[in-house]
């Protein structure tokens, strides 16, 4: 498969959740090339040295020559599209993410941040960004944090926990 310079497209396999006949042949054929090619390496070195060690056998099956399945051509994509998916991937995590912390922020409630904002005045640890942004997230629902802001109000919990405020 490396000859035809593709990849596997494992999204592809992922979502329908099994291999396709094609390529389970192709894999039973890598396989058998490799188990033969380990015995003939095996069996050359067992002849020169009459026992092979570990060492012996660092990469038998380097230059394996395997047969292409050419019904395993659709389950490979190329490496400009691997790179488009990966990125796409990433940027659906990023927007995930962003929402599940704007969901945790509204869920703990304007109390629990006005709270939070209060415990961390007395104590002298907000600097005047934290304290801003602590204010949005105490005027909810009139104004709610953006996903940027929700991000830095869990930094900001997670920084005031550690300093002793009680977690939730």
């Amino acid at each position: 498969m490396k000859s035809v310079g593709k990849l596997l497209d494992f999204k592809k396999i992922w979502n329908r959740q099994a291999l396709g006949p094609a390529l389970e042949r192709q894999l039973i054929l890598i396989a058998e090339a490799n188990v033969r090619d380990h015995r003939i390496a095996t069996e050359r070195l067992s002849k020169r040295h009459g026992v092979v060690q570990e060492g012996d056998l660092l990469d038998p099956c380097s230059d394996v020559q395997v047969p292409f399945v050419k019904e395993v051509a659709p389950e490979l994509i190329g490496r400009d599209e691997e790179q488009f998916i990966k990125k796409d991937a990433k940027t659906q995590q990023t927007i995930v993410t962003g929402i599940q912390q704007q969901t945790h922020v509204i869920e703990l409630g304007t109390a629990y941040w006005r709270g939070l904002q209060g415990w961390g005045r007395q104590r002298q640890l907000l600097s005047p960004d934290d304290d801003s942004i602590l204010s949005v997230a105490g005027a909810m629902p009139k104004k709610i944090p953006t996903e940027k802001q929700s991000a830095r109000l869990l930094q900001i919990k997670a920084r005031l926990e550690e300093e002793g405020h009680p977690s939730q």
